[in-house]
């Protein structure tokens, strides 16, 4: 594993931590809904950024990054929901589910767009 990719991984560890740290002081639980909601745009964000790999290994926009990323985090979920627990328990569940969101993100964008691949 290169620098890149493991300086890449921490950068992503540390937004899921960052994200969900602050609604552990407020409420223990979750409902996945409002992680998903809260998660998301943030997600979208840090992934489709012109250094990050989703953009830089492939032909598109950030827009249209951020838009496929959508549609893949949202059918990641809906494939896997039997086994999503309905309630995180913050931020244990919070960081879990990130990860899993990220791996299934990064592997069926790299189906989807291998067309478009630098």
């Amino acid at each position: 594993m290169t620098l890149k990719k493991i300086a890449g991984i921490l950068t992503i560890l540390t937004f899921l931590f960052a994200l969900y740290f602050p609604l552990v002081a407020r409420a223990e639980s979750m409902a996945v809904l409002d992680w998903y909601k809260a998660f998301l745009p943030k997600f979208q964000k840090l992934v489709c950024k012109p250094n990050e790999s989703f953009m830089k290994n492939y032909k598109v926009s950030k827009k249209e990054c951020r838009r496929v990323v959508a549609i893949i985090v949202t059918t990641c979920m809906r494939i896997d929901e039997e086994i999503i627990p309905e309630m995180f328990d913050m931020p244990d569940d919070g960081g879990k589910w990130g990860k899993w969101v990220y791996d299934c993100t990064a592997r069926t964008y790299k189906v989807m767009l291998a067309s478009r691949k630098k």
